[in-house]
């Protein structure tokens, strides 16, 4: 597991480096070390290894009209087949490289970019791109699409939203954010959405069901089969909700130090991640916490703006907070969640 220590050290180090003349340079630096390690990686190492390949394997064999995913999962192996019969291990890696690329570019000019990448490589990159690879570049195209929000570029944030849905159909949620950002819904009601939420698990409420998405969105009802199937149950308030839920309080109880352009939107964002989570709460692990996954990739931004909201002799200990989370995910992830085999790659 020291491998993984290594490259969270090694992707801190790099970070540090970056200033407006090398700002492309450390982001390059950073794309290309992160998504070989992830797109390398052979597979026994994460639990969606054999999914993807077999995805893979069946765009080959399949038709594209036929398609039982999203586009990108037979568009990527089916042009790399035409330079290599090895397409399903550049398959990964191509996934990796477009993944990080969008991520680590869009967020260079966000203030605290240091933090920014510590927050993601001790968290998310596990999760994400080692992990569920379809959803992290949906997250990432979110990420990349957050000031065409701001800016009211209403246009670009759809055909954005477009692309998304070539990576992953769940980015269909993406729309709420818009309607949030373009009525300027007040946190009132997102926080009466959140207490709403959060009597769902209570009642026992499954909006898959209620709402009857299982009978015309196809992988509503896989999640639903595959609910039956879970070893562990959920856990409404684990430390991630938790520190969530920390950060939500703080900030909004701090909002009106922070003066700092898009923060209202990322703030509301991550009050809908914890919305999604427990709505969705009821119908498995695997949806509720993708979901809420799928937006949290916002906290890599968000959670260094807590600094702002302190006086500047005091902002050591906002530091400390922000680095802290950062370290906490990271331990548990490697040392105590057992979600990754000892590293190792096919190319080194």
């Amino acid at each position: 597991m020291f491998v993984y220590l290594y490259l969270y050290i090694f992707s801190f180090i790099i970070s540090l480096f970056k200033n407006k003349r090398n700002t492309y340079i450390v982001c390059s630096i950073l794309v290309v070390v992160l998504a070989l390690f992830a797109g390398t990686r052979n597979e026994d190492i994460d639990n969606d290894y054999f999914l993807y390949k077999e995805f893979f394997s069946e765009a080959l064999r399949g038709n594209f009209f036929d398609l039982k995913t999203e586009v990108s999962v037979f568009v990527i192996p089916y042009v790399i087949s035409w330079f290599t019969g090895d397409y399903a291990r550049w398959s990964f890696v191509t996934f990796a490289f477009i993944s990080l690329g969008i991520k680590i570019f869009a967020i260079k000019d966000y203030r605290f970019f240091v933090l920014a990448i510590l927050l993601y490589v001790g968290n998310l990159f596990f999760i994400q791109d080692m992990t569920t690879i379809r959803a992290s570049v949906s997250s990432g195209i979110l990420l990349w699409s957050l000031k065409d929000l701001e800016e009211r570029r209403d246009k670009v944030f759809f055909a954005k939203i477009g692309l998304a849905l070539l990576f992953h159909s769940s980015s269909a949620i993406f729309i709420i954010i818009w309607f949030v950002s373009k009525f300027n819904i007040k946190y009132k009601w997102l926080f009466i959405a959140l207490g709403f939420s959060l009597l769902v698990p209570l009642l026992n409420l499954n909006f898959i069901k209620i709402l009857h998405l299982d009978s015309i969105y196809s992988k509503a009802a896989v999640y639903l089969t595959a609910k039956d199937y879970e070893d562990k149950k959920i856990n409404l308030f684990n430390f991630k909700i938790l520190i969530s839920l920390f950060y939500l309080v703080i900030l909004y109880w701090k909002r009106k130090k922070i003066n700092y352009k898009g923060f209202d939107l990322m703030l509301k964002i991550h009050c809908l991640s914890l919305i999604f989570f427990f709505l969705f709460s009821t119908t498995g692990l695997t949806f509720s916490l993708r979901t809420f996954e799928l937006l949290s990739i916002i906290q890599i931004v968000l959670f260094p703006l807590l600094i702002l909201a302190f006086h500047k002799k005091l902002r050591i200990f906002a530091y400390f907070i922000v680095l802290a989370t950062s370290f906490v995910f990271f331990y548990y992830i490697i040392f105590i969640s057992e979600l990754f085999k000892e590293y190792s790659s096919w190319l080194f």
